[in-house]
């Protein structure tokens, strides 16, 4: 076989696993629209769109971040729904005229279907953006609904408004490498229970920390992967305080992301060839370098 034959052979392939790809992607997006958990959550945060129109004073809103919301809902719980999708994707193998026997395809359509929830945020984001247009929110209206742009300007408004479409593909994302590394019984849910309890900890110990006071709550806080601007202007003296000041939203919105790139690089990983484990531990080695530094803007500014 000459070499015109080998390149040929080798774009042949390459075209096939494409299509195999998009093609297998495509039912496990679909798989994971139709998955109980996932419709139970997204309708939930839905539910609170007429509540802001309808009571855009109401006293549940004061101390609610709309973002957590959407993390809380739409990304925690999809660390199961990765999770039920990964252990279950023979389902979606058998729809196919023939299963893929590479394994970084079936996983990188895995988590292509991670995007799903990150769509779902996106519009639901716009319902409740739908709902500052039609009706005034009070300063006690959650985040979300009310960009006070005068204390944070709108780089880190948009950047913290980011940290949920993020969380949410990060959790799916979560989900899908605990059941490629850690396939037992009830994995999903208890590394579901892990993450909530070390977040909610961590997000508040954030909390206790003044404007550039106590470094090492912040420190702790600004390493989850996911962060919201809290403020309080009843503080003492007259002072504003944020779990992020005096850091960056920006900075940790990419942090963040990168740490959506190492969960993919771990999926991958597993079950790799010799040659695809080098180049993602090239990959894993450049998005860990960006996500120090990223941390490091996010926590200093």
């Amino acid at each position: 076989m000459n070499g015109t034959q080998v390149d040929a052979a080798g774009l042949v392939e390459t075209a096939e696993r494409k299509r195999v790809l998009v093609a297998l992607a495509g039912i496990h997006a679909k798989r994971y629209v139709r998955h109980p958990v996932f419709l139970v959550t997204a309708a939930l945060v839905l539910l609170s769109v007429p509540r802001a129109i309808v009571s855009p004073d109401a006293d549940n809103g004061a101390e609610w971040d709309s973002t957590l919301m959407f993390v809380l809902w739409i990304g925690l719980f999809g660390v199961v729904v990765g999770y039920r999708l990964a252990v279950t994707e023979e389902k979606a193998l058998d729809l196919l005229p023939s299963a893929p026997t590479d394994q970084r395809v079936r996983t990188l359509a895995l988590f292509a279907a991670c995007l799903v929830p990150v769509v779902a945020t996106v519009v639901l984001m716009g319902c409740y953006g739908v709902a500052n247009l039609l009706v005034w929110q009070s300063a006690d209206a959650p985040f979300l609904l009310r960009p006070d742009t005068g204390q944070i300007g709108w780089i880190d408004y948009i950047a913290s408004v980011l940290e949920a479409p993020v969380s949410a593909f990060g959790g799916a994302a979560l989900g899908i490498v605990v059941a490629r590394w850690l396939r037992f019984a009830g994995a999903g849910v208890l590394a579901m229970v892990v993450v909530f309890l070390v977040e909610i900890l961590c997000l508040a110990i954030g909390e206790t920390s003044l404007v550039g006071d106590k470094l090492w709550a912040r420190a702790l806080a600004n390493l989850m992967p996911y962060r919201y601007w809290f403020y309080n202007p009843d503080g003492a003296e007259g002072t504003y305080y944020s779990t992020m000041a005096p850091g960056s939203a920006v900075g940790h919105v990419i942090y963040a992301t990168a740490l959506c790139g190492l969960a993919i690089t771990a999926g991958v990983l597993k079950g790799a060839t010799p040659a695809v484990k080098t180049a993602c531990m090239k990959v894993g080695g450049a998005l860990m370098a960006v996500a120090v530094a990223a941390y490091l803007w996010a926590l200093l500014g």
